[in-house]
């Protein structure tokens, strides 16, 4: 404001040390002159008026909105001599408020950083910039110095203007014609990443003036011969193609900029609407394209996406007699020598047979997506077609033009895309596995055929790893050398019944050897499984309910703590199964848990599961072959028994339940017949219901069931719960 004088009380009014500090605090200051005479000294002694200090000058500041002048008056305060503490002008900084005039809205300044030398009028900056008609007041020596300012650069004040809260700006036709101006001068200081960036944000803008009104840059056309006064026509200032001397030129915005945010050149639907009305000219197709071409150096992005992605390509097949035409967007259609190598008749092409492939032309077909080879789903398509229609005899069968055709262009044009593609459908001609005796040809997919042939999963046929092999390892579709161990094991489950038998045992077991993924999960995971067929039988073993007779394994002697050796393999079947499938199916047996001889836990496991059948048949048994089982189950009993440390064995949850409460001991009795005859018969049962035999003439009147008199099992049936029976009998002495 104006200076003025005005009376005040001096308790009021403050005593300055500068005179820059009364040209913008708008307080009640003495003037500099009139403060030093004596009469205020005197006045400051007895503490009468105070001498204005910098923490006030701060808060004073900082609650005014000062005028422009008054601004300009406290930077050249703080340029001066007086003030020296960089904090304290810092301070001062953080928070300005001023107007340009009386009548101008209020400018907030916060965090002051930088000053402006672009001078961009009418467009705000950002509140930590000093604008430039107030820097032109101060020196730039002062500014860096003195203010610790820096020059705010071009690339940080238009990525100020692109956030979403400074957009407006790009919609308004005069602000934008600025900002796009500013930008196109300097649109080659930007790197590929910032350029990029400008571009999404303004393609989604209606910032271009034109005849019509704002438009984004895709709406927006380029002024031209060749287009239409009914288009949007842009306004800007483009001096390459200004032709109105008069047109004013302060903002110009050049043709590669304009193009570079996807301002368009050409007008597709005029082009085909004048391509349609020469629609039956043979060459219809070439004067397009060639028109195109000429055009090719001026299109923008926007233009050559609007060729891509309308149809504007006249469509034909090899099968086409002459009839109606349609157009098509070129990534719908295919070079016509495509359709001819696959001989395909149905195929989409461009309706120009003899084009030349080393012309411009059709580089530029190729560009705007006419394809050299089909989309990969429809080519697998095809091959599945092909296969359909002709014969499925393995002798007779012929590759696929199609299959042919993949393994000849895959490398160049399939391998990127192929990982997620996701092929579903079956395209690979395969033959199933030998067993099956099939001499028909299937297809399948890479994740289920394998190159080497076997007895569970499907291989390919020779003439296709022959095809494949010229061009790359079909390896590289997922088709792998052989299956993991684990998934032949499942394929060959979901079918045991109908697949697996003792005659075709030996050969998967013996294919299973060589397959890798032989691991512990696998071992564990097809422990409970019941897949091995027991000669004699229509059953299924699991892995411990059947062993293979080791080279040194002819004794009953204990091999070791816990192994032990049973050796006739026709009095133990039933009970303990041994099983012979060759060497090498022996081996896959071996390596998944199938043991030489049952363990001390394997046998009581044995004898609690199996005691009932070894026994059952009993009726069709002669008496030899019964003594024969029950001398065979008494020596299994004995070597369980015999083993060492047997509470470390037996006596772990939940085999010690078990053994204390299924049926597995057995025992005998003596009952007598109806004929008054007496007969020792035996029983499986549970240990708590046998009696061991400590007191014979008790045994002898009682006839309890009484374990063998063997020594050896008595420790072992007391073990698990059989009492003695002289601690079961209550006697009763009676006086005669």
């Amino acid at each position: 404001s104006d200076l003025h004088h005005s009376l005040c009380s001096s308790t009021e009014a403050y005593l300055t040390t500068s005179k820059h500090i009364q040209t913008f605090l708008p307080i009640p200051l003495v003037p500099y002159d009139l403060g030093q005479n004596d009469f205020f000294k005197v006045l400051k002694r007895h503490h009468w008026i105070e001498e204005i200090d910098h923490d006030t000058i701060l808060v004073k500041v900082q609650e005014s909105i000062l005028q422009y002048n008054e601004f300009v008056g406290l930077l050249h305060w703080l340029c001066s001599n007086d003030v020296h503490n960089k904090s304290y002008i810092k301070q001062i900084l953080s928070k300005i408020r001023y107007r340009e005039t009386y009548q101008s809205s209020i400018i907030k300044l916060e965090k002051i950083e930088f000053y402006d030398t672009l001078n961009l009028s009418s467009l705000p900056l950002p509140s930590n910039v000093l604008p430039s008609n107030v820097i032109n007041h101060i020196s730039r020596e002062d500014l860096h110095k003195r203010l610790s300012l820096s020059i705010i650069s071009m690339k940080n004040l238009i990525e100020f203007y692109l956030a979403d809260n400074q957009q407006y700006l790009f919609q308004n036709e005069n602000t934008t014609r600025i900002l796009l101006s500013f930008i196109s001068q300097r649109w080659n200081q930007f790197n590929e990443k910032e350029s990029n960036k400008i571009k999404d944000i303004l393609s989604n803008l209606k910032c271009i003036s034109t005849s019509q009104g704002m438009k984004s840059p895709n709406e927006s056309y380029i002024r031209s011969s060749n287009l239409s006064d009914n288009l949007p026509i842009i306004k800007f200032y483009i001096p390459q193609i200004s032709i109105d001397k008069e047109e004013s030129n302060d903002y110009s915005v050049s043709i590669e900029f304009l193009k570079s945010v996807g301002c368009r050149t050409i007008h597709i639907p005029t082009l085909t609407s004048q391509s349609n009305n020469s629609f039956n000219d043979l060459i219809t197709l070439q004067n397009f394209i060639q028109n195109l071409l000429q055009q090719r150096k001026t299109m923008s992005d926007n233009d050559l996406h609007a060729l891509k992605h309308n149809p504007c390509i006249i469509g034909i097949t090899l099968e086409s007699n002459g009839g109606t035409k349609h157009k098509y967007k070129p990534c719908d259609l295919h070079f016509p020598s495509v359709a001819d190598r696959l001989q395909w008749n149905q195929l989409l092409i461009i309706d120009w047979l003899d084009i030349n492939p080393r012309s411009q032309e059709y580089a530029f077909l190729k560009e705007l997506g006419v394809r050299e080879v089909p989309d990969l789903h429809k080519l697998i398509s095809r091959i599945d077609q092909e296969h359909n229609y002709g014969t499925k005899i393995k002798e007779e069968y012929k590759l696929p033009n199609a299959l042919i055709f993949f393994a000849e262009n895959f490398q160049q044009y399939y391998s990127k895309v192929w990982k997620n593609a996701n092929i579903k459908i079956p395209f690979l001609p395969s033959i199933l596995p030998d067993i099956n005796q099939s001499t028909e040809v299937t297809l399948t997919t890479p994740d289920i055929v394998f190159k080497e042939s076997g007895p569970s999963c499907p291989s390919l046929l020779p003439e296709v790893l022959r095809c494949f092999s010229k061009y790359f390892d079909i390896g590289l579709l997922g088709v792998k050398q052989r299956p993991l161990l684990s998934i032949a094991f499942d394929i060959l489950m979901e079918k045991r019944n109908q697949l697996l038998n003792v005659e075709s045992a030996s050969i998967y077991f013996c294919y299973f050897n060589k397959l890798d993924g032989l691991n512990r999960t696998f071992i564990e995971r097809i422990s409970n499984r019941a897949f091995i067929p027991l000669p004699g039988s229509n059953i299924y073993l699991k892995p411990s309910q059947v062993f293979i007779r080791s080279k040194n394994s002819f004794t009953n002697e204990t091999s070791s703590n816990n192994d032990l050796n049973i050796t006739d393999d026709m009095t133990t079947h039933g009970l303990i199964d041994y099983i012979d499938y060759g060497h090498q199916a022996n081996s896959f047996l071996l390596s998944i848990g199938v043991l030489s001889y049952p363990s001390a836990e394997n046998l009581a496991d044995l004898l609690i599961e199996r005691q009932a059948s070894f026994f059952a048949q009993m009726k069709d048994n002669t008496n030899d072959m019964i003594s024969t089982k029950l001398r065979v189950y008494t020596n299994c009993l004995k070597q369980l028994a015999a083993i060492s440390n047997i509470t470390k064995h037996l006596n772990v949850e939940p085999l010690r339940s078990r053994l204390i409460n299924k049926p597995w001991c057995l025992a005998y009795q003596i009952i007598e017949r109806s004929e008054g005859n007496r007969e020792r018969i035996f029983k499986i049962t549970k240990p708590i219901d046998i009696y061991l035999d400590d007191d014979h003439q008790s045994a002898i009147d009682l006839r309890p069931l009484c374990a063998p008199d063997e020594p050896e099992l008595t420790k072992l049936y007391e073990l698990f719960g059989s009492k003695w029976l002289s601690e079961s009998v209550k006697r009763t002495l009676i006086h005669r």
